[in-house]
């Protein structure tokens, strides 16, 4: 019985599954911003002063917490529960937790606590979506986001043969348009696993534009035959 083999693009190891052999290769690296960046400046100022904080990731909770402690009574609105669990390693407690971990489930929160009078700061990737930033906008809640860091294809990744791999773990859409840029286009043949709805919406977005490419625009009028049934992709 031959044994299944995952492909894992993201930034973090992952757990091990009994039967399956995982091949973990990072297709993205993440570069934080100065400490010294003007707008980081601005932000450490800001926080002293702060009600509460958005963390939107992993990564955005680990370099905040290598550039500056929380302040006491600050409270943190984690995206998920990863998220969250980044928090705690920093030694530092999620108020609240989004129930769905996007952007979008972060304002379904943000829709329930009153922050009229609060400050509220926001530190994300250069890639985030400007969701929150317009629900605070909107709201007129007094607001600072900022840019921690930047993800970038990682120079240094290992192509694998992916004539033996069976399924590709994509683990944000980052991770998407990265393998795009290194191999041209998403493969038809293998199964391709999205982590989060934002990262599936990118999947079939690419693959819709792989497709176009392949057997043009016109087979995706209202009732045509899927696209999988009536075109073998070049990938």
């Amino acid at each position: 019985m031959s044994v299944k083999r995952v492909l894992n693009l993201g930034l973090d190891a992952p757990e091990p599954i009994s039967g399956v052999e995982i091949i973990h290769r990072p297709i993205i690296q993440v570069v934080p911003r100065s400490k010294n960046d003007p707008d980081i400046q601005k932000m450490i100022n800001y926080v002293k002063g702060c009600t509460h904080l958005i963390f939107t990731s992993k990564m955005g909770v680990r370099i905040f917490c290598e550039y500056m402690s929380l302040p006491e009574g600050i409270s943190c609105i984690c995206v998920g529960k990863k998220t969250a669990a980044a928090l705690k390693e920093c030694g530092y407690k999620a108020a609240w937790i989004a129930d769905t971990e996007t952007a979008e489930g972060v304002v379904e929160l943000l829709r329930k606590l009153d922050l009229r009078v609060k400050r509220v700061c926001w530190p994300h990737s250069a890639l985030s979506r400007s969701v929150i930033a317009s629900y605070l906008e909107e709201m007129g809640i007094e607001y600072k986001d900022c840019v921690l860091y930047d993800t970038l294809v990682n120079q240094e990744f290992q192509k694998v043969d992916m004539d033996g791999v069976d399924e590709i773990v994509f683990t944000s859409s980052s991770t998407v348009d990265a393998f795009v840029e290194i191999f041209g286009g998403l493969p038809q043949d293998k199964v391709l696993t999205p982590i989060g709805p934002v990262t599936a919406g990118r999947i079939d977005q690419q693959q819709r534009t792989d497709f176009n490419e392949v057997c043009g625009p016109e087979l995706h009028s209202p009732g045509a035959i899927p696209f999988h049934a009536k075109c073998k992709s070049q990938f």
